[in-house]
């Protein structure tokens, strides 16, 4: 007798991963209660920028801040900043990767997330990420000590970090390094690692990193970063990154991130190209929402995964702990791209300057 349909087995989750989508957005636009101080991460300054040619560097000739020529140059220079502003805000509000980027701070993230899944499956996962940036000397050299860095993250590891168990995530091991700052280059930022990682045995790893900015209109700017690795026990690597943001308003930014990884120890690359939208909602919560599609070139070039989600984020007590829920629908092309939903709820409590 042929099986039933396994379609009509998960009617329930998905139900209930459907629910979960709507409490997600009314949580949105709940009240937000008084707790500890005002966070440090708003920005106060959207409108009323301050617009000086000495707070920004500029070089002007006389006379180019008369008149509608002056005002013009005066926006564009007021909406650069805000761009990025919004940008680096965001981010250091999600406690994202992207926040720490191109930062010499040290920072440890501690969390704890449970993760509904599509057959009722509970999976509970710690989780925590360590970095201490220490200066060597006052510019050139740094000392830095880290967990799980970028390299040893898959692609899907590091578009869909906040929906994947332990169990889903390579082993990563901690490592340390000394970093040497280049002057920067045409406005390029250019650094090198020397470093280990620490497993027996040992694995020395030597990393090459590159990024730059560009404000392409008014509105928009795009950024780039380029890092190439290689390590004794895994080989060449290299992964590019690039952005294109605008803000939408003064609380949404949009951005688009395009990456890909290549890894000669398994010669392919790996894609993800993501858009999401960054939507600040108050001064205690916000949210990401995000659309996305994962592939790989071999062994043949073809799409593994879509996903969409939105992690919706409060902040309970002053600048550090924060509470998380993310709901997600994956479509694997391991599940013949059927809809996985899953719910993830977490708490997490940053140290950080």
């Amino acid at each position: 007798m042929a099986a039933a349909h396994p379609r009509h087995r998960f009617i329930t989750p998905a139900t209930a991963s459907t629910l979960s989508l709507l409490i997600a957005a009314l949580l949105l636009w709940m009240p937000s209660s008084a707790y500890g101080e005002d966070p440090e991460w708003v920005d106060p300054d959207w409108v009323e920028l301050p617009i000086t040619p000495d707070a920004y560097h500029e070089e002007w000739l006389p006379g180019e801040r008369d008149g509608y020529k002056g005002w013009l140059l005066d926006q564009r220079t007021a909406w650069v900043h805000r761009v990025n502003r919004l940008g680096r805000s965001l981010d250091g509000f999600f406690a994202s990767r992207d926040a720490h980027w191109d930062s010499n701070e040290s920072y440890m993230i501690l969390s704890g997330h449970t993760v509904f899944r599509k057959r009722g499956d509970i999976d509970f996962d710690p989780r925590i990420r360590v970095r201490l940036d220490l200066p060597y000397t006052k510019e050139k050299f740094r000392l830095i000590i880290e967990s799980d860095p970028e390299e040893e993250l898959s692609v899907q590891e590091r578009a869909r970090e906040r929906s994947l168990t332990a169990f889903e995530r390579r082993q990563t091991s901690a490592s340390g390094a000394v970093r040497y700052i280049f002057d920067e280059l045409d406005k390029w930022k250019l650094s090198t690692d020397l470093g280990v990682r620490f497993r027996f045995p040992p694995n020395p790893f030597w990393r090459f990193q590159a990024s730059r900015q560009w404000q392409l209109t008014e509105y928009w700017s795009t950024r780039f970063h380029q890092r190439v690795y290689w390590y004794l026990d895994d080989g060449l690597g290299e992964t590019s990154e690039l952005y294109f943001e605008r803000p939408l308003s003064p609380n949404v930014l949009f951005r688009a991130k395009s990456e890909a990884e290549w890894n000669k120890d398994e010669d392919k690359f790996d894609f993800a190209q993501i858009f999401s939208i960054l939507q600040r909602i108050d001064m205690r919560r916000a949210a990401e929402w995000q659309i996305g599609v994962l592939g790989e070139s071999q062994p043949t070039a073809r799409t593994t995964d879509y996903f969409a989600n939105v992690t919706y984020r409060r902040l309970l007590y002053k600048d550090w702990l924060f509470y998380e829920l993310t709901p997600e629908l994956l479509f694997p092309r391991s599940d013949s791209f059927k809809p996985n939903p899953s719910i993830s709820i977490g708490i997490e409590v940053i140290f950080a300057e």
